[in-house]
């Protein structure tokens, strides 16, 4: 069983998911709802976010948002305007791998338009990714090279102590419904035993036999 201690402080937090109509957005949105959070799960699919919110509706709302698209994203953030967030998680490369360009843009797009709330809360941004390996078009390769190097380019660019914006970087070899080894890393970047870390990427690796 993949046990989780010592990372129980999200009560009363806000997390929001973007693009969270995967198999990883689902197991991060009930793990931290499970832990106290209130969650709010975004997705160009209303029924994916639905069915989402409908295993814990205590503690889950959903709201359909293509966050690949940057009017949508525009008038969401004036909606929401300073509201805090504690935790915005981008699911943007995962949720569209057909789209890595429109993806890549979106992560840094939507922290933007959503900065103020992010200060007003904890200010943790984390984004997942999936390494490329060799057998994807160059292209493929290319952006995930991005998004490696997005973390650091997204703090070096926003310049504030109550914004921290870190990245995971999944193994190729990780399947979209190996979800565990994902939590552990996620909690520590967006709770308070990561406070220090910002401008980074973790590695997350596929389960070993």
């Amino acid at each position: 069983m993949f046990v989780l201690q010592g990372f129980c402080d999200f009560a009363d937090k806000t997390v929001v998911l973007a693009a969270a109509g995967c198999a990883p957005g689902r197991a991060l949105a009930l793990a931290y709802a499970d832990r106290g959070a209130r969650v709010i799960v975004l997705d160009r699919e209303e029924a994916r976010a639905h069915a989402i919110a409908a295993e814990n509706p205590a503690r889950i709302d959903s709201l359909r948002l293509d966050t690949l698209h940057p009017a949508a994203c525009a008038l969401f953030a004036r909606i929401w305007e300073a509201e805090p967030i504690d935790v915005l998680i981008h699911l943007q490369p995962l949720r569209q791998p057909d789209r890595p360009g429109a993806a890549t843009q979106a992560v840094p797009a939507l922290t933007r338009a959503l900065r103020a709330g992010i200060e007003a809360g904890d200010g943790r941004v984390l984004f997942l990714y999936r390494a490329a390996d060799a057998a994807v078009p160059a292209e493929m390769r290319c952006f995930a090279l991005a998004l490696g190097h997005l973390a650091k380019a997204m703090q070096a660019e926003l310049g504030s102590a109550r914004l921290a914006v870190n990245g995971l970087k999944l193994d190729p070899g990780l399947t979209e419904d190996d979800t565990g080894p994902i939590l552990r890393p996620a909690f520590f970047l967006t709770g308070g035993k990561g406070r220090n870390t910002a401008g980074t990427v973790l590695p997350v690796s596929a389960p070993s036999d």
